[in-house]
């Protein structure tokens, strides 16, 4: 298999894999503090999603 490389990857799709590393954590602590007052099973699966985003982004699996 090869490895990812994303300079590989064209200029825009590299602009908007940084803006939503930017994003993703913010969005994870916002979802947080809604799951905390709000639990419902949907907020807990997209502050799942959420998390799995934010550690693909951080360990550059995306």
């Amino acid at each position: 298999m090869r490895k990812y490389n994303p300079y590989s990857l064209p200029q825009w799709l590299r602009q908007v894999r940084g803006l939503c590393a930017q994003f993703i954590i913010p969005i994870c602590v916002f979802q947080g503090i809604r799951t905390i007052f709000l639990p419902t099973t949907f907020d807990v699966l997209i502050l799942a999603v959420c998390i799995v985003l934010a550690l693909s982004f951080h360990l550059e699996w995306i």
